[in-house]
């Protein structure tokens, strides 16, 4: 085949392999190709008997419209990676409430213990080991501090250096005194990479040094223990036991490092709660983005003003949300009805996640109490289906006004290949047996007058058995099948070649005697 550019190409393929691609006489490995090479649309039997179905005008506007968006539904997809990667540390962080009331009860609980032992100045006598307890809780803390430090560092370098290093072999041929300045700012980048790794190679070193300061402090509290133990044989406080003093004071240390923990965790899923109000606002303006350019094609195509027209509404296929929310509930005892309600009253799942916090929102008048805490249970549960999921737009065809699938079959199929034809936006355009589904009339006053008012700026390609399609479209080139002797036999040529002629008569029009007698039969009606 050839481009729009007049490059040729040949496609080879053995039956059950891969196609192998030549440009001129070069083999392209890993090659394919795609809408910027060639414009190429099929229709096969099956999608013309579908014209007008549930489903299908959805279907075939993706065919038409959707390389136009292909871009914008990368940047989507991506928008959708960042959503569920903020649900993620969301789900993590979202006992951080939970755990910090726990905690705080704990302590609570454990301060009230300590207390009578304070009012008795057990403390003073035990600082000594209380403190000695402190030091060690510090350390572990430190190492941990410094551990998760080190393997952060390790993680950026090991991502980064292979990436990074690459860039600085480029050459540019066309601004090579820039990219000389920007060569030598790399190489600061670079050594600023290194030095992150060298400090990484360090903190092993420290870390080493600190677990020894930790065994040094063991083995003094260790050398401590008889003292200790005697200052707790001294106490003879009734119903007191020392050794319940220095533990809940432990316990006491670790809560209050846990509790700065989970405050600093707090701080973090109010960031990422923002984090992801941005994001799905973000998602929202990709999705109305892609239905502007869908809209726009949309628009061009009405003004050409064709017997078929397209109408397209943002989010407007209530039907597939309902479904979509339908399944998700499953099993909660929410009817039915109530899920179309919520359907019809929300754009999407991003409007329903946002009315939950509100005293006064919409779902609270659509449910009762009870229902709606089942729906919101069901819909938390389901967040990283539910958020990302995009509300289909919602396409309307109408031929000569009227909804498409009013129309019967043959009219709708008819409509469609007009449509297909009178587009002009294809390279070639490929269409099995169109005879299954439209009369003769249709085929000769629509598809034939339109192949022919495009012939020489479109490549056409039809499976039929139909001769209108070869005879009055005036083909260029005819491929005769049969199936001999366990092989189909291919004959071809123009639609001027006598053999080829033959041929048509007889497998199309049933040979040369049933195309005579119908000529008879024709020239003796009185029409």
């Amino acid at each position: 085949f050839v481009d729009r550019f007049g490059t040729h190409y040949r496609i080879e393929r053995v039956l059950g392999e891969r196609p192998s691609i030549y440009r001129e006489d070069q083999r392209l490995p890993r090659f394919s190709i795609d809408e910027n090479l060639m414009r190429i649309l099929y229709f096969g039997q099956k999608d013309l008997a579908e014209v007008g179905s549930a489903g299908f005008s959805q279907s075939l506007m993706e065919k038409f419209f959707g390389a136009r968006v292909s871009g914008i539904r990368d940047d989507i997809a991506r928008k959708r990676t960042e959503v569920l990667t903020i649900l993620d540390q969301l789900k993590k962080l979202s006992e951080v409430s939970e755990k910090k009331r726990e905690f705080e009860e704990r302590k609570a609980a454990l301060e009230e213990k300590l207390r009578i032992f304070k009012e008795k100045r057990v403390d003073e006598k035990l600082k000594k080991q209380v403190q000695f307890n402190k030091d060690l809780i510090q350390l572990t803390k430190m190492l941990e501090a410094a551990s998760e430090l080190k393997e952060d560092l390790e993680r950026i370098y090991g991502d980064a250096w292979d990436v990074f290093h690459d860039y600085s072999s480029y050459e540019s041929t066309e601004n090579p005194d820039l990219f000389q300045r920007a060569g030598e700012i790399w190489e600061d980048i670079l050594k600023r990479l290194k030095s992150i790794h060298a400090i990484e190679k360090a903190l092993t070193q420290d870390i080493e040094a600190l677990k020894k300061i930790k065994e040094s402090l063991n083995e003094r509290i260790t050398k401590l223990q008889d003292g200790f133990a005697e200052i707790k044989r001294s106490i003879h406080i009734p119903n007191l036991n020392a050794d319940d003093f220095v533990k809940f004071d432990k316990q006491l240390t670790l809560l209050n490092a846990k509790l700065k923990e989970v405050s600093k965790q707090e701080s973090r899923k109010r960031e990422f709660d923002k984090r992801l109000e941005d994001a799905l606002h973000a998602l929202n303006e990709l999705w109305h983005s892609e239905y502007r350019t869908l809209q726009k094609a949309v628009d061009a195509l009405n003004q050409k003003k064709l017997s078929i027209s397209v109408e397209i509404r943002y989010k407007g296929d209530k039907k597939a949300f309902r479904e979509y929310l339908s399944a998700v509930v499953k099993g909660t005892g929410i009817t039915a009805r109530s899920i179309q309600s919520i359907a019809g009253t929300f754009n999407d799942c991003i409007e329903i996640y946002d009315d939950f916090n509100r005293p006064e929102g919409k779902l609270r008048r659509i449910l009762s109490s009870g229902q709606f805490e089942k729906f919101k249970r069901a819909f938390y549960d389901n967040l990283r289906e539910l958020l990302p999921y995009q509300v289909p737009n919602l396409y309307i065809l109408k031929y000569k006004g009227k909804d498409i699938s009013r129309h019967s079959l043959g009219q709708r199929a008819s409509a469609l290949i007009v449509f297909l034809l009178a587009r002009r936006e294809n390279d070639l355009i490929i269409i099995d047996q169109p005879e299954d589904d439209i009369d003769n009339q249709s085929i000769y006053e629509d598809v034939i007058r339109q192949i022919n008012q495009l012939k020489g700026h479109v490549q056409f390609i039809f499976a039929t058995h139909n001769p209108n399609i070869p005879v009055l479209g005036e083909c260029e080139n005819v491929f005769c099948c049969r199936f001999e002797n366990d092989k189909i036999q291919i004959e071809h040529g123009s639609i001027d070649k006598p053999k080829i002629q033959k041929n048509i008569i007889e497998i199309m029009e049933g040979g040369k005697e049933a195309f005579e007698k119908r000529k008879r039969k024709y020239s003796q009606w009185k029409l």
